[in-house]
Parts: C-alpha cells; structure tokens; sequence
C-alpha cells in the first residue's frame, strides 16, 4: 500500500509535505456519504 498524500474535499494541489510530488501515477479511492466506493488514477506530469 502506498502513502496517503491527500485528506479532503476542496482539491488537491499536487503536493505532499508542502512540496510538489515526483511526476508519475498516482491511485486514488473516493469514499462517498452513501457509501460508494470509486478508485482509479492520475498521472501528475511536469512541464
């Protein structure tokens, strides 16, 4: 299992620890109040 980068609801600016992260993939879970569970990734690239 990975590190947990990010706690919220109002969007993740693409750091972790007040710094950027390192480009790559990264897996994210959605816990909704209902219950709904939804998973999938993103890919954090650098310009």
């Amino acid at each position: 299992m990975g590190q947990e980068v990010y706690v919220g609801n109002s969007g993740w600016n693409g750091t972790y620890d007040n710094k950027p992260v390192d480009p790559g993939a990264y897996y994210y879970v959605l816990k909704f109040d209902s219950g709904e569970i939804r998973k999938a990734a993103i890919e954090v690239v650098k310009e």
